[in-house]
């Protein structure tokens, strides 16, 4: 799977080279990249850069990184390698190593700067040098994607979600090295819900009671769709390169699980859906045993409540200066994150530089979505949902290096506007105001003056039930 998130991405083809026993076998084989198993640390993966081996002398160099992977047995975490899993981030990160990738960061695991014999701490805070530096934007990144706005929790199952593709900067960069696969979902493709045949990756598409995922599209051609129409929360859709949407939270298969608020509900009730959800993914419940010291509820309270005092094996609380240690300094997950009274998955996914997506489908919620420079076709579903049109001609990253300019001409389309208490927005043309539109009921047209002069510049075709009333001006 990890292999396949890179090789969709670049124009160098990955091909398995057959292992065999002994060092004449390795030395002659044509292996760029050998992944193995390590007994003896580290403790999760460490990879090299592509460098020239000199194990064999001269006869036998050749360019090549290795990946090395903690054996299940010593690290637990290496099993988990469905999408949104820590096991599976681990071997995409590896693999971007291998291939010429390092951390945004001057940082590694085990730095000892102080040389004390001591791996220092590695936060956002002291080792970022800049913003994007986080998992929403790049999987070789140390730091979770709350760090930059993203919203990395699964509160179905409440646990953290990694990255399950390379993310928008990675693909950037990698496509910067080896050229962009343009062969790759080069047909008309939908991603999400209702996925086309040629979406293998169960990253990129969605079922009913399934981990969340976070991954970044990158698409080769065709025309293409985003489509959230499962989901029972609030979406937010953006079609733009280098853009980020946002779907699934708590409730997100289930509208009766939707209308409960997490944060309010008594714990034990709250844990008995999570120990199902996860149940039904394969994974632990987050109810501890009746007989744990540290209480039933622990997780929950750690996630929703803060305030979780650390306790020792006996349950006994851990005092320092006379005082409670709290952990995460007595905040909860919720409040780090930002998911207080919302518990939603945000800026998961990601749209690749040079991937054209051109229409998105809404769910149940109350969505947000904003389309491109090119034509979007938008279907809110249920809900009450906002449709933002803009004028998204920009300057954009050219893969080849560089920049190019796109020009916005587009007529964008809605579907099934009115399907709730729908809303268009104009917001993004600033001065526009309701003399400077023309609504034709008879032809489902709306005509939109930007700029004051003769002309209309925008055309929107919206089906339903519409009139200018609906409109949100600036």
């Amino acid at each position: 799977i990890a292999i396949e998130n890179w090789d969709d991405l670049v124009t160098a083809q990955f091909v398995e080279v057959p292992a065999g026993p002994g060092a004449s076998v390795y030395g002659q084989n044509t292996a760029d990249i050998t992944l193995a198993n390590t007994y003896t640390g580290p403790a999760q993966a460490e990879a090299y850069y592509p460098g020239l081996t000199p194990y064999f002398g001269p006869k036998y160099q050749r360019v090549e990184g290795d990946v090395w992977v903690a054996d299940p047995r010593i690290n637990g975490s290496n099993l988990q390698l469905q999408p949104g899993q820590y096991g599976l981030h681990a071997i995409n990160h590896e693999l971007g190593h291998s291939l010429g990738l390092s951390h945004p960061g001057n940082y590694n695991f085990g730095d000892d700067d102080d040389g004390d014999g001591k791996p220092d701490p590695i936060n956002y805070t002291g080792d970022a040098f800049y913003f994007q530096d986080s998992h929403q934007f790049t999987i070789m990144s140390y730091f979770d994607a709350y760090e930059t706005g993203g919203a990395s929790i699964d509160w179905n199952i409440m646990r953290f979600i990694y990255p399950s593709t390379p993310m928008v900067d990675d693909v950037f960069v990698i496509q910067q090295k080896y050229g962009a696969d343009q062969t790759t979902r080069s047909g008309n493709t939908t991603y999400g819900w209702n996925a086309s045949a040629d979406v293998t990756n169960d990253a990129l598409k969605f079922e009913t009671g399934e981990i969340m995922s976070a991954f970044t599209i990158w698409d080769g051609g065709g025309i293409d769709t985003l489509d959230l129409s499962g989901f029972y929360t609030d979406s937010v859709i953006d079609l733009r390169e280098g853009a980020y949407s946002s779907a699934g939270g708590w409730g997100a298969y289930s509208a009766t699980t939707e209308a409960l608020d997490l944060g309010s509900m008594a714990p034990l009730a709250a844990l008995a859906i999570i120990d199902a959800n996860n149940a039904a993914a394969g994974l632990g419940p987050r109810t501890l045993s009746a007989t744990d010291p540290r209480g039933r509820d622990y997780i929950y309270q750690l996630y929703i409540n803060g305030g979780v005092p650390a306790r020792d094996a006996a349950g006994n609380i851990i005092m320092k200066d006379g005082q409670p240690v709290l952990l995460n300094e007595g905040l909860s997950w919720a409040e780090i994150t930002g998911a207080s009274n919302e518990y939603l998955m945000e800026n998961n996914i990601g749209i690749a530089y040079g991937a054209v997506i051109e229409n998105a489908v809404g769910g149940h919620g109350d969505d947000r979505i904003s389309g491109n420079y090119v034509d979007n076709d938008f279907t809110g579903g249920a809900g009450n949902d906002t449709f933002v049109i803009a004028d998204h001609s920009m300057v954009l990253p050219r893969l080849t290096g560089g920049t190019r300019t796109v020009t916005d001409t587009s007529i964008d389309e809605i579907m099934d506007f009115g399907n709730g208490d729908d809303t268009l927005d104009l917001t993004e043309f600033g001065d526009v105001t309701i003399g400077d539109v023309v609504w034709n009921d008879a032809t489902d047209t709306l005509l939109i003056n930007t700029d004051s002069d003769a002309a209309y510049e925008v055309t929107v075709l919206i089906h339903g039930t519409f009139t200018t009333g609906d409109i949100l001006f600036a």
